[in-house]
């Protein structure tokens, strides 16, 4: 069997999730600490680099 990935449509982190992801870095780095996958549809409309 393959590898399970974990993640979201989109790497906003709730305020009421903030405290269990690391205090530094932009969203997307932040977000990567904690899961493995996201969707990356906002490409279509902006960098992802803009992110954060």
């Amino acid at each position: 069997m393959g590898k399970v990935r974990v993640g979201t449509a989109g790497w906003n982190i709730a305020s009421r999730h903030a405290g269990r992801f690391p205090d530094e870095g932009t969203q997307l780095e932040r977000y990567a600490a904690r899961l493995n996958a996201v969707e990356i549809n906002s490409s279509f409309y902006r960098p992802a680099a803009n992110e954060g």
